[in-house]
């Protein structure tokens, strides 16, 4: 079992500032960021309403601090071509599936 990483944690929530420069406040996405990084988190797994958004980069931030994976779950190609991450995916990856649970 992986210890806690403070410095990991510190790195991915200043990098998913970054990302987000526009808000003038925390919005959730640096504590994602944080915590799995925190974790020494491997595989991280996000399910998306729609396109890829605010938790995809902060999951990708962690990712890029640990050197794991994001896997994103779009449901269809449309949302897939509207998640151009550009610089950011290299640790990103997406399937397109059926997320709903019944």
């Amino acid at each position: 079992m992986a210890c806690w990483s403070a410095e990991n944690a510190t790195k991915a929530f200043l990098k998913t500032m970054n990302i987000g420069k526009r808000a003038t406040e925390p919005n959730g996405a640096e504590f994602i960021s944080a915590l799995a990084a925190g974790n020494n988190a491997q595989v991280m797994v996000v399910a998306c309403a729609n396109v890829a958004d605010s938790t995809t980069l902060a999951l990708v931030a962690a990712a890029q601090q640990t050197g794991g994976r994001v896997i994103c779950i779009l449901r269809g190609i449309e949302e897939l071509h509207l998640s151009n991450m550009g610089k950011n995916s290299s640790h990103l990856e997406f399937v397109v599936a059926n997320a709903q649970i019944y």
